[in-house]
């Protein structure tokens, strides 16, 4: 009921007629069917409509209720939700589901098909209740499903159940154009957040505000590059900038090609294409250790090789394997400067011209 109350705005006595009638839709299939079947639209809109008029106010009720729903039981949109077969949800989280929504023309069908997916999917983790991450659920278009609202307005039943699914081991990649279009408590409650180009002054000022950027921060976001981006990350305190090697495989692969792969995946057919092999490119971890590595440095004087181990606590397998890479590259770039001590030992500091600071690129 609050799915279709928040799609459609129903006014309180139009959300109140559709309770009822979808009560008296489940009352109806548990008495002849034992709910072996569930209600469909159809089964609610007869009993919308026969629902008894007393007075021109309910006339104008049901009427407002019929025009809303009746489209959902024809054409595409029938075919997809008015049906009593519920969706296989063990198979959908088990395996890599694309589901494409662009053949719904209207905005509401694809608001109302999606919001009953994610409360499919919350109510079955809800009830397992698992702590560690089980499946990850990717959203594009999301501002119809997390729209920008007023401080003062209720957040949608997709906000809501959003910011509860990440409590029961289902994680969620919201994706959007415009950050000015989505709800900035989702924007704001975000544990990592990667910012493409972004052009419009409204989008860089909410970015700001969410990524704790400087200003001159904010209007290199209008000069990001295809493969550049700005990412915050749940271990580092401040956004730092990224870039990405575009990889053969997504940039050469036609739209049949990839629906050929994708079919061989579901249905099993044989393989008609052979996937290119993405380049290689640094890894988004080692991107961490350098900005670790480097804000260390900037913390201390000079470090040697034990106490950088020390600090980071590391092993020294790890230590080897982890760090010095990094640590040889930040030297390589200029950003760090080794140098022989007293000691006869090898020191490490960060210079001042390195560009690894949370407040540069």
């Amino acid at each position: 009921t609050d799915i279709f109350a928040d799609v459609f705005k129903f006014t309180p006595p139009q959300a109140y007629m559709f309770r009822e009638a979808l009560h008296s839709a489940y009352k109806k299939s548990k008495q002849s069917k034992g709910f072996s079947e569930l209600p469909t639209l159809s089964s609610i809109l007869q009993e919308i409509g026969s629902m008894p008029i007393r007075s021109a106010y309910d006339n104008e009720t049901k009427l407002a209720l019929l025009r809303r729903i009746k489209p959902l039981t024809e054409g595409q949109a029938g075919m997809a939700l008015n049906v009593s077969s519920p969706i296989d949800l063990e198979f959908l989280l088990r395996n890599f589901i694309s589901i494409e929504l662009g053949h719904f023309k209207e905005e509401e069908v694809r608001k109302i098909f999606t919001s009953i997916l994610l409360k499919l999917i919350y109510d079955y983790w809800t009830e397992r209740a698992p702590s560690k991450l089980q499946h990850v659920t990717v959203i594009e278009e999301s501002r119809s499903i997390v729209p920008a609202r007023r401080l003062e307005d209720p957040p949608s039943i997709g906000e809501r159940m959003i910011s509860e699914l990440r409590k029961f081991g289902e994680g969620l990649i919201i994706i959007s154009q415009f950050p000015t279009q989505i709800s900035r408590e989702i924007l704001k409650n975000a544990a990592t957040r990667i910012c493409h180009e972004v052009k419009t002054e409204d989008d860089q000022a909410i970015l700001k505000g969410a990524m704790k950027l400087t200003d001159d921060q904010a209007s290199y976001l209008h000069y990001l590059k295809p493969g550049e981006a700005l990412i915050n990350l749940p271990l580092i305190p401040y956004a730092f900038p990224i870039y990405v090697e575009p990889e053969r495989a997504f940039s050469q692969l036609s739209d049949d090609q990839l629906k050929s792969e994708m079919q061989r995946r579901f249905y099993g057919k044989p393989q008609e294409i052979e996937l290119l092999k993405p380049q290689p490119r640094s890894s988004l971890s080692r991107l961490a250790m350098s900005v670790k590595l480097y804000q260390l440095l900037r913390k201390h004087e000079k470090l040697n090789l034990n106490q950088l181990q020390e600090a980071l606590g590391l092993s020294t397998q790890a230590f080897l394997q982890e760090v010095l890479p990094c640590l040889d590259e930040l030297v390589v770039t200029g950003k760090v400067k080794k140098f022989l001590g007293e000691d006869g030992k090898s020191y490490y500091r960060a210079t001042e011209t390195g560009t690894l600071d949370g407040n540069a690129f």
